[in-house]
Protein backbone atom coordinates (compact mmCIF):
# COMPACT_ATOMS: atom_id res chain seq x y z
CA UNK A 1 0.00 0.00 0.00
CA UNK A 2 1.77 3.40 -0.83
CA UNK A 3 1.39 5.78 0.61
CA UNK A 4 -0.48 8.41 -1.29
CA UNK A 5 -0.82 12.67 -0.85
CA UNK A 6 -4.93 12.05 -0.17
CA UNK A 7 -6.82 11.00 2.87
CA UNK A 8 -8.01 7.32 2.93
CA UNK A 9 -10.49 5.59 4.27
CA UNK A 10 -9.51 3.84 6.69
CA UNK A 11 -11.63 0.94 8.49
CA UNK A 12 -10.26 -0.69 11.83
CA UNK A 13 -10.63 -1.70 15.31
CA UNK A 14 -8.70 0.35 18.47
CA UNK A 15 -6.55 -1.81 19.90
CA UNK A 16 -6.79 -0.22 23.58
CA UNK A 17 -8.16 3.02 24.63
CA UNK A 18 -7.05 6.25 23.41
CA UNK A 19 -3.73 7.56 25.00
CA UNK A 20 -3.40 11.01 25.99
CA UNK A 21 -0.19 12.70 25.38
CA UNK A 22 -0.51 16.46 26.32
CA UNK A 23 -2.96 18.21 24.03
CA UNK A 24 -2.49 15.07 21.79
CA UNK A 25 -3.91 11.61 21.82
CA UNK A 26 -2.73 8.13 20.08
CA UNK A 27 -5.29 6.00 18.39
CA UNK A 28 -3.45 2.27 17.55
CA UNK A 29 -5.79 0.61 15.28
CA UNK A 30 -6.01 -2.89 13.53
CA UNK A 31 -6.59 -2.11 10.04
CA UNK A 32 -9.01 -4.14 8.62
CA UNK A 33 -9.27 -2.10 4.88
CA UNK A 34 -7.92 1.32 3.23
CA UNK A 35 -10.13 2.93 0.61
CA UNK A 36 -12.31 -0.70 0.43
CA UNK A 37 -9.48 -3.15 0.06
CA UNK A 38 -8.38 -5.25 2.53
CA UNK A 39 -5.53 -4.67 4.48
CA UNK A 40 -4.20 -6.40 8.01
CA UNK A 41 -1.65 -4.55 9.53
CA UNK A 42 -1.30 -1.81 12.61
CA UNK A 43 -1.47 2.08 12.14
CA UNK A 44 -0.39 4.58 15.14
CA UNK A 45 -2.85 7.94 14.32
CA UNK A 46 -2.69 11.40 16.29
CA UNK A 47 -4.92 13.83 16.88
CA UNK A 48 -3.83 17.16 18.48
CA UNK A 49 -6.71 18.89 20.34
CA UNK A 50 -5.89 22.22 21.32
CA UNK A 51 -9.22 23.81 20.82
CA UNK A 52 -11.88 23.18 23.33
CA UNK A 53 -14.16 22.03 21.05
CA UNK A 54 -12.35 19.88 19.10
CA UNK A 55 -12.07 18.30 22.67
CA UNK A 56 -15.42 18.05 23.41
CA UNK A 57 -16.26 16.54 20.10
CA UNK A 58 -13.37 14.02 20.67
CA UNK A 59 -14.80 12.74 23.95
CA UNK A 60 -18.15 12.77 23.09
CA UNK A 61 -17.08 9.99 20.84
CA UNK A 62 -16.64 8.09 23.50
CA UNK A 63 -13.94 5.76 22.28
CA UNK A 64 -13.01 2.69 23.83
CA UNK A 65 -10.46 -0.81 23.07
CA UNK A 66 -12.53 -2.97 20.25
CA UNK A 67 -14.36 -0.40 18.79
CA UNK A 68 -14.50 -0.49 15.01
CA UNK A 69 -14.17 2.91 13.40
CA UNK A 70 -14.03 4.55 9.98
CA UNK A 71 -11.29 7.51 9.67
CA UNK A 72 -10.48 9.80 7.26
CA UNK A 73 -6.63 9.94 7.08
CA UNK A 74 -3.64 10.15 4.69
CA UNK A 75 -1.39 7.31 6.19
CA UNK A 76 2.26 7.73 5.41
CA UNK A 77 5.25 5.59 6.62
CA UNK A 78 7.12 6.47 9.49
CA UNK A 79 9.98 8.66 9.03
CA UNK A 80 13.51 8.31 10.24
CA UNK A 81 16.40 10.85 10.31
CA UNK A 82 19.33 9.61 8.47
CA UNK A 83 21.81 10.39 10.80
CA UNK A 84 23.88 7.24 11.87
CA UNK A 85 23.55 6.57 15.64
CA UNK A 86 20.36 8.50 15.24
CA UNK A 87 17.06 6.94 17.21
CA UNK A 88 15.60 4.77 14.38
CA UNK A 89 11.58 5.65 15.00
CA UNK A 90 10.41 3.70 12.36
CA UNK A 91 12.10 0.03 13.02
CA UNK A 92 10.82 1.06 16.96
CA UNK A 93 7.30 1.41 15.65
CA UNK A 94 7.81 -1.78 13.45
CA UNK A 95 8.41 -3.95 16.01
CA UNK A 96 5.61 -3.15 17.76
CA UNK A 97 3.60 -4.25 14.55
CA UNK A 98 2.63 -0.21 13.70
CA UNK A 99 3.81 0.18 9.86
CA UNK A 100 1.90 3.20 8.90
CA UNK A 101 1.23 6.57 10.94
CA UNK A 102 -1.01 9.49 10.40
CA UNK A 103 -2.53 12.72 11.67
CA UNK A 104 -6.36 13.00 11.88
CA UNK A 105 -7.33 16.36 11.26
CA UNK A 106 -10.51 16.63 12.95
CA UNK A 107 -12.76 14.59 15.23
CA UNK A 108 -15.74 14.58 12.57
CA UNK A 109 -13.45 12.58 10.64
CA UNK A 110 -13.84 9.63 13.17
CA UNK A 111 -17.22 7.87 12.65
CA UNK A 112 -17.92 4.46 15.38
CA UNK A 113 -19.07 2.09 13.10
CA UNK A 114 -19.51 -0.14 16.00
CA UNK A 115 -18.76 -0.38 19.61
CA UNK A 116 -16.18 -3.19 21.22
CA UNK A 117 -16.74 -6.29 23.33
CA UNK A 118 -18.74 -4.89 27.02
CA UNK A 119 -16.11 -5.92 29.10
CA UNK A 120 -13.50 -3.71 27.54
CA UNK A 121 -14.86 -0.48 27.65
CA UNK A 122 -15.57 -1.30 31.21
CA UNK A 123 -12.50 -2.03 31.59
CA UNK A 124 -10.96 1.29 30.19
CA UNK A 125 -13.41 2.88 32.09
CA UNK A 126 -12.46 1.74 35.35
CA UNK A 127 -9.21 2.86 34.48
CA UNK A 128 -9.79 6.47 33.64
CA UNK A 129 -11.82 6.21 37.00
CA UNK A 130 -8.61 5.37 39.13
CA UNK A 131 -6.76 7.57 36.67
CA UNK A 132 -8.83 10.87 37.73
CA UNK A 133 -9.23 9.90 41.25
CA UNK A 134 -5.11 9.21 41.82
CA UNK A 135 -4.28 12.60 40.04
CA UNK A 136 -7.20 14.87 41.07
CA UNK A 137 -6.08 15.80 44.39
CA UNK A 138 -2.55 17.07 42.72
CA UNK A 139 -4.48 19.01 39.96
CA UNK A 140 -2.62 22.30 41.52
CA UNK A 141 0.60 20.41 41.34
CA UNK A 142 1.86 19.09 38.26
CA UNK A 143 4.97 17.49 39.39
CA UNK A 144 3.43 15.85 41.95
CA UNK A 145 0.34 14.26 40.18
CA UNK A 146 3.25 13.39 37.37
CA UNK A 147 5.43 11.37 40.20
CA UNK A 148 1.52 9.36 41.57
CA UNK A 149 0.43 8.27 38.17
CA UNK A 150 4.08 7.24 36.83
CA UNK A 151 4.49 5.46 40.18
CA UNK A 152 1.52 3.95 40.58
CA UNK A 153 0.52 3.47 37.00
CA UNK A 154 3.69 3.11 35.08
CA UNK A 155 2.74 6.73 33.04
CA UNK A 156 6.18 8.22 32.81
CA UNK A 157 4.92 10.70 30.10
CA UNK A 158 3.16 12.55 32.79
CA UNK A 159 6.45 13.48 34.36
CA UNK A 160 8.05 16.60 34.72
CA UNK A 161 11.64 17.19 32.94
CA UNK A 162 12.88 18.43 36.11
CA UNK A 163 11.47 15.53 38.14
CA UNK A 164 12.48 13.35 35.39
CA UNK A 165 16.16 14.94 35.47
CA UNK A 166 16.50 14.41 39.34
CA UNK A 167 15.38 10.29 39.44
CA UNK A 168 17.56 10.05 36.79
CA UNK A 169 20.50 11.80 38.16
CA UNK A 170 19.98 10.41 41.45
CA UNK A 171 19.66 6.45 39.94
CA UNK A 172 16.04 5.64 40.96
CA UNK A 173 14.11 6.28 37.90
CA UNK A 174 13.62 2.93 38.07
CA UNK A 175 11.83 3.45 41.19
CA UNK A 176 9.02 5.60 39.21
CA UNK A 177 8.02 2.78 36.67
CA UNK A 178 8.23 -0.15 38.91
Amino acid sequence: LPPGTEASRVVGRLLQRPDWRGIGVYLDLQVESVDGQPYRGRARLTEFLDDPELVSLFNALNLSSGDRLEILVRLRRPSNYRNPGVFDFRRYLERQGIFWTGTIRNPRLITVMDRGFWLWQHTDRLRTVIETRLSSPFSDDRETQGLVLGMVLGRKHDLTADVEREFQASGLYHMVVV
